[in-house]
């Protein structure tokens, strides 16, 4: 069965320091059949581990009546197609997923030889789906087809131009360009009758949303979809597998220097910067910088990922989506793109260290923390959203939400997303992984008015202007 959602987490054998992971992930209580944890093993030399004549083991615990207890129910078996790849393939068991809250797990091998080894703890979050959730239903609620659904919006769009029309008896003593302008109105909804049903087919034949989700867009304005990106399948020097990128760089405050600019061209990481960055629990990257002489001057580190969000979206969707709404350079389609971002939601799992040179050879001790930030365009600054003192890998995964006074997408197409090391003689940042979760907004208006067309705006505005006129005594 071809999972949707997976859970990857690299897994190396060690015996130094705990194996505990916060994976960050988190299942819904409707996932059921699509959801599952893969596991890549690794030995202590970080080669792929031969699974032949393995058993693998996993315990699963949930928390009840403040105890930790064994989770039973199983009715999922692991999956290891090939096990000379090190691939455990565990699909989540339905029962769990009926389970709300934090879920642990512990994963152990036994081996031919008749030795054993503990592997892997780790932890995720289930959340109970909306849909199952208990909500009062609304009484006599019809779903209608999705052709009726869609001649309802055209029939929409005529009903408010014959409306327009009707006030042209009483406002012709007033309004010499009225006909005019209806006129205009009229063919720029036939206009939009053509580009509305592309879209509408587009969403439809993606199976983007369920017959439930098109009406709620109806109602409130917009078509929502979440979406995540990674580095998964990211090569150093390529965009075709995957458009991210990635870089790093350093400053030093004591010296005048400010955060780098995103806007600005960097040098992107090595092939082991984008290994760090694919799954959780693998191979670490990170770096840094110092000065081992003297405490004169300060440091700072910053790990940028730079998040190709319209190129996502074509290859989602299909060119086709922004010719729908003529936005056919990369910046036409990078502002337009940019209006839909209701919110990002980062998963970076990292800390940051830093410490002070006393004298030549002789330094302080080691401090620990990290900032995240993204980027503002229209401020062209960076904006903290998070950070920890941890001295171990902890996850930033906090939601920003926007409110149209901020701009995150820039005019290459990308939201850029860092972390970043304290100022001090020495300091630096490493992490674990990286990925970007994003809510992406399609709003009725733009495909109904063509782009928010300020010619209609503007003739909305004077027709409201004369009906008020018209009937204000």
């Amino acid at each position: 069965m071809p999972f949707k959602k997976i859970g990857r987490m690299k897994v190396n054998t060690k015996v130094k320091g705990r194996h505990g992971q916060d994976t960050g992930f988190v299942f819904y209580s409707y996932d059921k059949g699509s959801a599952a944890l893969e596991f890549l093993f690794r030995d202590q030399d970080y080669q792929i581990t031969d699974l032949t004549n393995t058993t693998f083991k996993i315990l699963l615990t949930i928390m009840q009546d403040g105890q930790e207890k064994k989770f039973t129910a199983i009715d999922s078996q692991p999956i290891i197609d090939n096990p000379e790849s090190g691939i455990v393939t565990y699909p989540l068991p339905e029962q769990l997923l009926n389970h709300e809250g934090e879920v642990k797990g512990y994963v152990y091998l036994d081996f031919e030889d008749g030795s054993h080894s503990d592997e892997i703890a780790f932890t995720f979050t289930v959340i109970r789906s909306k849909i199952d959730s208990e909500i009062e239903e609304a009484s006599e609620i019809y779903i209608k087809d999705f052709e009726q659904v869609k001649k309802e919006v055209f029939e929409l769009a005529e009903r408010e131009k014959e409306a327009i029309e009707a006030l042209r008896p009483e406002l012709e003593a007033s309004v010499d360009q009225l006909n005019e302008q209806i006129q205009i109105i009229g063919e720029k909804v036939e206009v939009n009758h053509t580009e509305t049903s592309r879209l509408l087919q587009l969403i439809a034949e993606n199976e983007l949303l369920t017959m439930k989700e098109f009406l709620v867009a109806l109602a409130r304005g917009y078509f929502e979809f979440r979406r995540k990106v990674d580095y998964v399948g990211k090569i150093k020097g390529s965009m075709k597998e995957n458009p991210h990128y990635l870089w790093q760089d350093n400053w030093s405050p004591s010296r005048g220097y400010e955060m780098p600019s995103p806007l600005k061209t960097h040098s992107e990481v090595y092939e082991t910067g984008y290994e760090g960055a694919k799954a959780i629990g693998g191979k670490t990257y990170g770096g840094s910088i110092g000065s081992g002489m003297n405490n004169l001057n300060t440091f700072q580190y910053m790990a940028c990922s730079q998040w190709d969000i319209v190129e996502d979206i074509k290859r989602w969707l299909g060119e086709d989506f922004f010719s729908i709404f003529e936005a056919n350079t990369l910046s036409e389609q990078a502002e337009f793109v940019g209006r839909g971002i209701a919110s990002i939601q980062p998963e970076i799992l990292c800390y940051g260290s830093h410490y002070e040179t006393i004298s030549q050879g002789k330094y302080g001790p080691k401090e620990y923390k990290v900032t995240g930030a993204w980027f503002d365009i229209k401020r062209s600054e960076w904006i903290d959203y998070c950070s920890h003192e941890e001295k171990n890998f902890t996850m930033l995964n906090q939601e920003v939400l926007f409110d149209g006074t901020n701009k995150v997408v820039d005019p290459n197409g990308k939201i850029n997303v860092s972390i970043y090391s304290a100022p001090d003689n020495n300091s630096g940042v490493s992490y674990d992984y990286l990925a970007l979760n994003y809510t992406y907004r399609i709003y009725l208006s733009d495909i109904l008015y063509y782009k928010r067309d300020p010619t209609i705006s503007q003739m909305q505005t004077q027709i409201q202007q004369l009906w008020n006129e018209v009937f204000k005594h």
